[in-house]
């Protein structure tokens, strides 16, 4: 922008605003129902979360598949926020809520493993057989 001499002025460009009185009311809205960690493992985590009414359990956690979901110890659906998020339908009242991550991958390959150990461990007696009647006790 090219000003003529003796001129001046201010300019303001915004690409967004954030709207501080909606995002505060978002924000207390989110906080009337937040979670309590209970436990926390590699593949497991387990909270517990009073509802003050029906709604969606949203956590930050990516679902790749993986992840199942658990409230009051039986299975629920998860609800993708984003399509990349997980979620769960939850009832008014208090529930414990888990989360356990299952890898398909894993339990299929410790399967093939112990499979080529088995078949390893034949081969290796295949191959080095000892002479068992040396050990057998003789008749007399």
């Amino acid at each position: 922008m090219t000003c003529k001499a003796n001129e001046s002025g201010t300019m303001s460009l915004s690409a967004a605003i954030l709207n501080q009185e909606r995002f505060f009311r978002g924000y207390a809205f989110l906080a009337e129902n937040t979670w309590e960690l209970t436990s926390f493992h590699n593949t497991r985590i387990a909270c517990a979360v009073d509802c003050s009414r029906d709604g969606l359990l949203y956590t930050s956690v990516p679902q790749n598949g993986n992840w199942h979901a658990y409230v009051d110890g039986k299975e629920v659906p998860i609800t993708l926020v984003g399509d990349a998020m997980v979620a769960v339908e939850l009832t008014e009242g208090t529930h414990v809520v888990e989360y356990r991550y299952r890898n398909a991958a894993f339990a299929l390959g410790w399967k093939v493993s112990l499979v080529c150990a088995l078949i390893l461990l034949g081969a290796v007696q295949i191959a080095y057989k000892p002479d068992w009647k040396k050990y057998l006790p003789r008749k007399k």
